[in-house]
């Protein structure tokens, strides 16, 4: 007892003797390092978080081409069922229906693209002047689109021009070999 009562006395002795500073060692010292610890433990989670993004991202991209895998099958199977089929009538409705797919993802990237630049006008009451993705990029990204879209056989991007009054962004569909652009709306 008489013990406990001495560390304290000390204790507060020393917080007296050295002020501010004793203060500071004895209380704040110890929160400090535990807020340390709670921050490198909120990190730790985030990146995990992150990874499990990306994780679902890549799950997601597996289940869209198993979908589609689905769905071509399910169309093979409907044509056998109706007739004979040959390999050639198989492999060209595989390759058509892959274009046509990669069709429909050019289109949906030009309509995001479209909105990102037209929300880009409204608060700037003019088009970003570019002539390419690079132009772009820092214009756009993220505030009105979080990633610019880049064709989905080629991994390149799209071909746009955008003036302060105007913007094309253009593309050559895969399925029927005809270009395929978007213009602003105002």
């Amino acid at each position: 007892m008489f013990r406990k009562a001495g560390i304290i006395l000390l204790v507060a002795y020393l917080i007296a003797a050295s002020g501010a500073a004793g203060y500071y060692i004895l209380i704040e010292m110890p929160r400090i390092h535990e807020l340390e610890s709670d921050k490198d433990t909120l990190i730790a989670a985030n990146d995990e978080l992150e990874d499990e993004i990306e994780d679902l991202k890549d799950e997601k991209e597996d289940l869209a081409d198993e979908l589609a895998e689905a769905a071509t099958l399910l169309s093979f199977t409907s044509g056998i069922e109706g007739g004979s089929v040959s390999t050639e009538d198989i492999m060209e409705q595989l390759s058509g229906n892959e274009g046509q797919a990669r069709d429909s993802n050019r289109k949906a990237d030009f309509a995001e693209f479209r909105t990102a630049l037209e929300l880009y006008y409204d608060d700037n009451l003019a088009y970003p002047e570019a002539d390419a993705y690079a132009d772009l990029e820092g214009l756009l990204t993220p505030m009105y689109i979080k990633k610019l879209p880049v064709d989905p056989l080629t991994g390149e991007e799209y071909a746009i021009n955008s003036t302060a009054e105007s913007f094309t962004i253009t593309a050559v569909l895969e399925s029927t070999g005809e270009e395929y652009s978007v213009e602003n709306m105002n």
